[in-house]
């Protein structure tokens, strides 16, 4: 049973002599239908079901306890079918990637990201994937344990999650998907001028025409995007198509990972908030023994509820972090290389270079606001007189009680972790550069590379 689940029962119990002995216990309001973390979870969650993540059963039902994850079930299956799509292709780029890096790949511009972008974006989806399947088995658990907190801290103005996570997954998936239709015709320049603008093809990447202008644009796109894929496979159409829909499954992923990060430790810092304004808004010199121990449970609840989402989350954590900082370094010493191409090209790198700097942020300061808001209430307690037995307490219980998510525990997430990731890129960075001694290319070198120095080093 866990720590959460016994609070609750605890609290059950007591309820009603609590509320008549307590002043601060009074005022108990319903949330409001709709603003639990699972329901304002169900719309994001049902979208992400539809790319193969985390498939439970009962994401769109009024409780959690309705949530049921059945390895014999059509949403297992689908996931099982696009995570064996997505091995092949990634099978495909590691062997790319093993063939093609060498100490020469460091010698020539966008060297690094051609020979190994697909292999660890396609990576990071199947581990991704991965991942959300483990987490889906546990997640039933770890809703209900998030509904029992809910159901003890009711004090207070509740938070509008719904409306939050609404807006969070507008801020995030709105920017992606114009960051990656910008990314397709970044890829199909020739498809653009000649059905566009009206310009002749030229006769040295002629397609064949005859079968469809979607046809026409899928086999110029595959063979821009994903040449390391039929540098060692052939090129039909099934296979073209293939790649069209696991590329748009894994850009989902890659975009769904972060977005998940952000979402989890929104609920949880909202609760917090929730527990300072409780603390803020108590006449704590009035405050009777019974008061200071349904504080310290708020808290405590809130504490074990987070010590139990990083055990289930913390390897999500490490793998966005990872996968960000990978793609920054590169996409940043793109830029810094010296190269031509079109304003589209230009265009798409700055903007996509920025959507990923301002995702990463984005996701660093809302969980960093895990640990923040977890010792935000101390400053009221400071105030009360240092001899009481209950104030000091309930200070030492938050004070070391050091709360917030992980990456594997590796680290921890909080705001002066940006500027340790801020030093690791830069240093990463100046690492790269001096790797990359042909920052101009070397007469006779390799023009064809997938990957140009403008455009971002993503295989989509």
């Amino acid at each position: 049973m866990s720590p959460a689940t016994m609070l609750l029962r605890g609290h059950r119990v007591d309820a009603d002599s609590a509320s008549t002995a307590s002043p601060t216990a009074r005022k108990t309001p319903q949330p409001r239908r709709g603003e639990t973390f699972h329901e304002a979870m169900s719309g994001i969650l049902v979208a992400a079901q539809a790319f193969g993540l985390l498939p439970v059963r009962g994401v769109r039902g009024p409780s959690p306890l309705q949530l049921a994850f059945e390895r014999r079930s059509l949403r297992v299956a689908w996931a099982a079918a696009l995570f064996s799509s997505i091995m092949l292709v990634e099978l495909v780029s590691l062997r790319h990637m093993a063939l093609t890096l060498s100490p020469d790949t460091f010698g020539r511009v966008g060297g690094i990201g051609d020979a190994t972008a697909g292999a660890v974006f396609y990576g990071n989806a199947l581990i991704g994937s991965v991942l959300l399947f483990r987490l889906a088995a546990r997640w039933p658990r770890l809703m209900a344990e998030w509904a029992g907190m809910e159901e003890v801290l009711r004090r207070g103005r509740l938070p509008r999650l719904r409306l939050r996570v609404s807006l969070l997954c507008a801020v995030i998936m709105v920017p992606a998907l114009a960051e990656h239709v910008m990314s397709m015709l970044n890829a199909v320049p020739v498809f653009i001028d000649v059905h566009w603008h009206g310009l002749a093809r030229p006769n040295k990447t002629e397609r064949d025409t005859s079968h469809g202008l979607f046809l026409e644009f899928l086999d110029e796109y595959c063979h821009a995007s994903h040449k390391f894929i039929f540098n060692h496979v052939p090129y039909n159409a099934f296979t073209g198509l293939l790649i069209f829909v696991m590329s748009k499954v894994t850009t989902f992923t890659w975009n769904f990972v972060d977005l998940f990060v952000i979402l989890v430790s929104t609920g949880l810092a909202e609760r917090f908030k929730q527990f300072n304004a409780i603390v803020v808004d108590s006449d704590v010199t009035v405050l009777n023994k019974e008061d200071w121990r349904e504080l310290r449970e708020y808290f405590a609840v809130l504490s074990a509820l987070t010590k139990s989402v990083d055990n289930h989350v913390c390897s999500i954590v490490f793998l966005s972090f990872g996968n960000n900082l990978y793609f920054i370094c590169l996409q940043l010493l793109n830029g810094l290389s010296p190269g031509s191409g079109s304003w589209l090209a230009t265009l798409y790198f700055f903007f996509s270079f920025a959507f990923l700097l301002g995702r990463t942020v984005l996701v660093t300061l809302i969980t960093a606001r895990i640990h923040d808001l977890s010792k935000e209430g101390l400053s009221a307690l400071f105030s009360c007189p240092s001899d009481s037995y209950n104030v000091a307490r309930l200070q030492h219980q938050m004070a070391s009680d050091d709360l917030a998510l992980t990456g594997l525990r590796f680290f921890s997430i909080t705001r002066n972790f940006m500027l340790a990731v801020a030093g690791a890129i830069a240093t990463y960075e100046i690492v790269l550069l001096q790797f990359n001694v042909a920052i101009s290319p070397h007469p006779g070198a390799p023009t064809d590379t997938v990957v140009t120095t403008t455009a971002a080093p993503l295989a989509r």
